[in-house]
C-alpha cells in the first residue's frame, strides 16, 4: 500500500454517509404518515404507489374526482412540513 492509497482510504472513511440522513428523513416522514387519516393515506397510496388517476381512485373509494383531488392536496400539505424539515 502506498501513501496515496492510505490517504484515499482515510478520505473515504472520514466522509459523512448521506445514507444516515436518508434513514432519518424516512423516519420523520413515516411518523408524519401515521398522523394522516386513513382515507388520506389510502388515497396517497393509490395515487403514488399504484399510479391510479384521480378518477380511478374516486371510483374505488366512492367519491368524486374533485374530492379525491382535495384529499390528495390536504394529505400532501400535511406531509410537506416534515419533508421540508428532512
Amino acid at each position: 500500500m502506498t501513501d496515496d492509497d492510505a490517504a484515499s482510504l482515510i478520505d473515504l472513511l472520514g466522509g459523512e454517509d448521506s445514507g444516515y440522513e436518508l434513514v432519518e428523513d424516512r423516519d420523520e416522514i413515516a411518523s408524519a404518515w401515521q398522523t394522516l387519516p386513513e382515507m388520506e393515506r389510502s388515497v396517497l397510496e393509490l395515487r403514488f404507489v399504484h399510479d391510479l388517476t384521480q378518477r380511478e381512485i374516486g371510483e374505488r373509494i366512492g367519491h368524486s374526482q374533485m374530492h379525491v383531488s382535495r384529499l390528495l392536496r390536504r394529505a400532501l400539505s400535511r406531509l410537506e412540513p416534515e419533508a421540508a424539515a428532512a
